[in-house]
């Protein structure tokens, strides 16, 4: 006999009739067998079961509960409860207006109701002797069922996901719709899973149940899909990036898939592709840009760049979350151009002569440079060498005490890239040391309230700082500071050109990706959206735009070395040795 998904139809439908509103398949033998239907045969109550053309029937596993349910099966055995009702009583007790008795179960679970005469609950504190051991001799496992109970429990006996028995029984059971041979999947409307050893890698020693832990109620083809994460911590940034957060797992690792974007959400998820037999469960993660290719095309509805990017670089990190990487060309250049004006600038440190120092090979002053640092920073200088880079070079205290005015313009450029910088480090790593807590990605979701109002505020700041120092710069010469360099246009103006159009990139992304809950908060982003709302071909924009970012970024990181800002390397290093000798 074939049972799978009608066999307990009407009766476990009819527990979704319940005040509980769960309808499942699948029955827990041990309760079962000691409810007051415990001694009762499937058929008693399932009799229409073996009457059906197909069983199991995709139809009626989407069908409402409610469908199910006739009192007139209950009556059967039950005729003095129906006489009662008709009396105007049930349970010796008068009938309360307005309820429907006849809804059997919305009070009562036919699997697992308890014996009127029951006594009471098993206390497991009690030793088990003393509360059944009256009646009952102990036994190692249940009676054996009849053989056409059996039948009905080889598909509807409710299995732990983890227990030894459950893969083959869960894929007994949805095989019986979902097989290859299965009689109900032969219509055509539903999917014929592979069952070929690629189909179901690297999940073929997992329960069906285990990623489906819904599959096995009524409602099946609106089931939710399971959460990878019950088994599988989440990628870190450094591989998933932060635009991936709204976007599931699916969409990228199964096979025969399309990603989706469900409008009210905005999540991505995915549907099937139509192919028989499928082997969508093979998560076979496609090499190169083939995965990225299934959302990153021009005139797609996702939301996403026409483009695949490269990953936020090392360059990033000053700003943003980013990897420690080096995958692009722009980064590329940028960093050699930095490396070449940075040894430039240590040979002319080193070919001056050091008090007490003897002449020696090249490498006589780095190597006593390189100890010398390690002395100081295992001794109690270390204290006072950090005190002096906070007040002094974070703060700027003593910059403030020569001019306040140029404190405050220095200070709207540099605390922005201090406090991003240590909010972007801070999410990174956490992301890699704590990738399955939430907080982490709180931090990186650039939707998140906090994340936008904070980005967008500091982002305000480095313009309203670069603007500033041009126009101090323009309106004539500013009164020269001892030990501080003059301004330099072309490094504002890099710094400021960056931010503008990383702004712009902003606007951008949030009008592509349908102003998302929480980007409101990214006030700049959020207005600069508005002029490209409705506008077409945003997502082949996007990634030129993102681009022109990366180059700006790139042109500022290669000309510091020699650019009068240079003093963003060199002030912590002359405040650090200038704390050392104090102390």
């Amino acid at each position: 006999m074939r049972v799978t998904a009608s066999a307990i139809i009407s009766l476990f439908v009819l527990i979704g009739l319940s005040g509980h509103g769960r309808a499942d398949w699948l029955v827990d033998e041990t309760r079962w067998h000691v409810s007051a239907h415990g001694q009762v045969m499937c058929l008693d109550c399932h009799g229409d079961v073996g009457q059906r053309a197909l069983h199991p029937d995709p139809e009626n596993v989407n069908r409402s509960p409610g469908s199910f349910f006739r009192p007139e099966r209950c009556a059967g055995c039950h005729d003095a409860v129906f006489a009662e009702l008709t009396a105007g009583r049930h349970g010796g007790q008068p009938l309360k207006a307005g309820q429907d008795y006849r809804r059997c179960l919305d009070c009562h679970d036919p699997h697992y109701q308890p014996r009127i005469t029951d006594p009471g609950k098993f206390d497991p504190s009690k030793p088990p002797a003393s509360q059944c051991g009256g009646c009952h001799e102990t036994r190692d496992r249940l009676p054996g069922l009849s053989a056409a109970d059996e039948g009905c429990m080889s598909c509807h006996r409710g299995w732990a996901p983890q227990s030894s028995g459950a893969v083959q029984h869960s894929k007994t059971l949805c095989l019986a719709c979902h097989g290859p041979d299965s009689a109900a999947a032969k219509n055509g409307r539903l999917p014929v899973l592979d069952m070929g050893p690629e189909g179901f890698r690297p999940h073929g020693d997992v329960a069906c149940l285990a990623c489906h832990p819904q599959a096995a109620r009524y409602g099946h083809a609106r089931q939710l899909p399971g959460d990878c994460r019950e088994c599988h911590v989440r990628h870190d940034e450094a591989v998933i990036h932060d635009p991936h957060l709204p976007v599931s797992c699916g969409a990228c690792h199964l096979t025969q898939v399309s990603p989706r974007k469900d409008r009210a959400s905005g999540l991505i998820g995915w549907s099937r592709q139509p192919g028989s037999p499928s082997r969508l469960h093979a998560m076979a993660l496609p090499g190169g840009e083939d995965s990225c290719r299934r959302c990153h095309y021009s005139r797609n509805a996702l939301g996403a760049a026409a483009m695949v990017l490269p990953a936020k670089s090392i360059l990033c990190l000053p700003c943003h979350a980013a990897t420690f990487s080096a995958s692009d060309t722009t980064t590329v250049l940028a960093l050699i151009v930095l490396a070449i004006g940075l040894a430039g600038s240590l040979s002319y440190w080193f070919s001056g002569s050091i008090p007490g120092l003897a002449a020696g090979g090249p490498l006589r002053k780095p190597v006593w440079v390189m100890r010398e640092v390690i002395r100081t920073v295992f001794s109690s200088k270390i204290f006072s060498i950090l005190k002096t880079l906070v007040l002094d070079g974070l703060l700027q205290l003593k910059f403030r005490r020569q001019s306040p005015s140029r404190w405050l313009v220095h200070g709207l450029m540099v605390w922005p890239f201090a406090l991003r910088f240590l909010w972007g480090l801070a999410a990174l790593l956490a992301s890699l040391w704590a990738p399955g807590r939430d907080w982490p990605w709180a931090l990186l979701d650039k939707n998140h309230p906090v994340h936008g109002l904070f980005f967008d505020a500091t982002g305000l700041m480095v313009i309203v700082g670069a603007v500033v120092a041009i126009l101090r710069s323009a309106c004539g010469p500013s009164a020269k500071l001892p030990g501080m360099p003059r301004h330099d246009r072309l490094a504002a103006g890099l710094l400021g050109a960056v931010v503008l159009v990383g702004f712009m990139l902003e606007g951008l992304r949030i009008a592509l990706t349908g102003y998302p809950a929480g980007s409101a908060y990214a006030f700049v982003g959020d207005a600069l959206s508005r002029f490209f709302s409705g506008v077409s071909g945003l997502e082949d924009v996007y990634g030129y735009v993102w681009y022109l970012h990366a180059v700006l970024t790139g042109a500022f990181v290669a000309y510091l070395p020699f650019s009068r800002m240079f003093h963003i390397v060199l002030a912590p290093v002359l405040l650090a040795l200038n704390a050392a000798q104090r102390h």
